[in-house]
């Protein structure tokens, strides 16, 4: 990563990852918003069994709006590096359920044995690779980078929601907290790039649009970048590896997912002053973004 930055972050659209693509029957995945829609669209047109992937994914994940079952991605795995330079990323693989065989990750117990008293036939192996390669053609060759901006824009405000619950924990008195940490401008600024995503929507799926090359060139530019704008190069306060400041593993464990990191942290750890500077700082980034979205 640090060899090819300059490449990678001029022309990345996406990271897919398969880590453990099959340890078990039950499918898991933790996405980047943009990606969560295309990949759910994918899952409908792969078989898994005697159903698809997405009536497995549905049948196991009672849906929330804010994730459709999927998770934020933290840390643990080889998306890390991609994620940090502001490249969308996608983790999936089958998990173990109560019936599956002990997994001796790492060891000389991870073998063809194994794998085959897990997945027989390898029939769970073909929908994994059949999943990621349907997907990785369509991020490739749709002639439009086929991101749900309205997704993405909708989970920032869910993550300034978040905040804003992390403040009313901290007494009666929230409302001066909000003032003093900037929450109103973060607030505002998330909500003016959710409609900017409504329009966006409108402009990119009319026929118009679409058989404009050029246009559509521009506008797959503008998709590439647009993750980049939310990348610190000075790093998360104490965690310079982490520039991304939407996401990054939260600091007790290490793999789960901690969104708006370094507003949340200095929150937590009374640092005011360094919480507003960031709420600040993200709430220009999307200022940025919806500037980067808006199109006439």
């Amino acid at each position: 990563m640090e060899e090819y930055l300059p490449w990678l972050s001029s022309t990345a659209i996406s990271y897919l990852n398969l880590d453990i693509a099959v340890a078990g029957p039950l499918p898991g995945a933790g996405a980047t918003p943009e990606l969560r829609s295309l990949a759910l669209d994918i899952m409908k047109k792969v078989i898994y069994g005697q159903e698809t992937l997405y009536d497995a994914w549905d049948n196991l994940n009672q849906f929330r709006p804010e994730d459709n079952g999927f998770t934020n991605l933290g840390s643990g795995s080889d998306y890390t590096a991609f994620l940090q330079l502001g490249i969308p990323a996608l983790d999936f693989g089958f998990d173990a359920d109560r019936n599956t065989p002990v997994y001796h990750y790492h060891s000389n117990y991870d073998s063809y044995h194994w794998m085959k008293q897990i997945d027989p036939d390898y029939s769970i192996h073909a929908t994994a690779g059949q999943f990621i390669t349907l997907l990785a053609y369509h991020i490739a060759d749709d002639p439009l980078i086929p991101f749900d901006i309205e997704t993405y824009a909708r989970n920032m405000n869910y993550y300034v929601r978040d905040l804003i619950g992390e403040t009313l924990n901290m007494g009666p008195d929230y409302g001066r907290l909000q003032g003093l940490i900037a929450i109103p401008e973060l607030d505002r600024a998330a909500k003016d790039l959710m409609q900017v995503a409504y329009q966006f929507t409108d402009i990119t799926t009319g026929k118009d649009f679409l058989n404009n090359a050029t246009r559509v060139q521009n506008v797959n530019n503008r998709l590439r970048d647009l993750g980049r704008l939310f990348v610190r190069n000075e790093g998360l306060p104490g965690r310079p590896f982490y520039k991304n400041a939407l996401y990054a593993p939260n600091r007790d464990d290490g793999y789960m997912a901690q969104t708006l990191p370094a507003s949340m942290e200095a929150l937590q750890d009374g640092n005011l002053e360094l919480c507003r500077e960031w709420n600040l700082w993200l709430a220009d980034a999307m200022g940025k973004a919806a500037g980067l979205l808006t199109l006439e």
